[in-house]
């Protein structure tokens, strides 16, 4: 219910009506035009916080200041100086701005939106990318490119590959079927999610890339798929650009299948029993099933494997975060939780 009721408040406040605004604010800086932008960002937080309650402006205080930063003048049509100052060595400046209401609500808010969705239905996940060629050499530009997509589409917690050994990363080519592997990922890295991107170039002018959005806990695939990007004969770096467009292409697909993937409202769990529990439960695959299925929740259930425990493919109206607590309730001790996987 609640991820109903959010989505709706967001599509209120997304399609209402709103013109120009004029708001007087004070900012604050190391220099006097960091000031004014302090102010410009204060001008957009209040006549954002006539649409949302302070406990949200708060939480995503760091997304609303990414997206100032990076579209302060669409946010302000203008501005004057009423009064400006130093004291203590720091800057302050009183601005008059006339905020864009309407850019406010489709611009900021679509960002919030897609954030609230994230958080309630992904449960925020870690995301990693790594961009590299057959040769095993890095490709940070690539990895930026896809990291900026990400985190317009509202993934804001990503993980630093610096800290990952070369043989770690050697293996992380193949880590949809290296579960060792995704598991020190999971464990020791914080990862949910891998982008994985292998660069191919192509002749002077040319280059593609091949790229695999995997789930850290289950190695399911996510995405996967190509994208070329082609530089003009006369530009000065040809491959560069090439690269950087199939890149961008890689990284707006890359997250559309991402926000798609995290907009389900029916998230798919791996449930994994051990033999303890699954004793407790019946000892057959048939109770097991059921009692699984007659969790609240719960639309369906299947056995993924079985050897030393069991393995379930669970799909669920909510989080694996809301269906531990179900688990708990219904009398079940976790011995492991992550993004999209529980032990019981």
């Amino acid at each position: 219910m609640k991820k109903f009721l959010t989505i709706f408040i967001f599509a209120l406040m997304l399609f209402s009506t709103c013109f120009a605004k004029s708001v007087q604010v004070t900012g604050r800086g190391p220099t006097e035009s960091r000031a004014i932008h302090d102010a410009m960002r204060s001008a957009v937080e209040q006549e954002l916080g006539a649409f949302i309650d302070s406990k949200t402006l708060v939480k995503n205080h760091q997304v609303i200041s990414d997206e100032i930063n990076a579209n302060s003048d669409g946010f302000i049509s203008g501005y004057e100086i009423i009064s400006k100052g130093v004291e203590n060595g720091i800057f302050f400046v009183t601005i008059r701005a006339e905020v864009n209401s309407s850019a406010v609500q489709t611009r900021l808010m679509s960002r919030l939106q897609k954030k609230s969705l994230i958080d309630i239905n992904a449960d925020s996940p870690r995301i990693a990318v790594l961009a590299y060629d057959s040769a095993g050499k890095e490709y940070s530009e690539v990895e930026n490119e896809i990291l900026s997509a990400l985190q317009q589409q509202g993934f804001t917690r990503t993980v630093d590959l610096n800290q990952i050994n070369r043989t770690v990363k050697n293996r992380m080519v193949a880590a949809e079927n290296d579960p060792t592997l995704r598991k020190t990922l999971a464990n020791d890295f914080h990862v949910d999610y891998l982008v994985l991107c292998e660069v191919k170039i192509s002749g002077k002018y040319g280059a593609n890339l091949s790229s695999r959005l995997i789930s850290v806990n289950s190695g399911k695939i996510i995405y996967a798929g190509n994208t070329a990007g082609i530089a003009g004969m006369f530009t000065a770096n040809a491959q560069g650009e090439a690269i950087k467009m199939a890149a961008r292409r890689a990284g707006y697909e890359i997250s559309q299948a991402a926000l798609n993937s995290a907009a389900e409202i029916e998230q798919h769990i791996i449930l994994l029993i051990t033999e303890p529990t699954f004793k407790k439960i019946g000892g057959t695959l048939s109770a097991v099933t059921e009692c699984a299925k007659n969790i609240e929740g719960v639309n369906d259930a299947f056995v993924r494997h079985m050897g030393d425990s069991l393995e379930l493919d669970v799909d669920y109206d909510g989080t694996a975060a809301d269906f531990a607590v179900e688990l708990e309730r219904a009398g079940f001790k976790i011995l492991e939780l992550t993004s999209d996987f529980i032990k019981i």
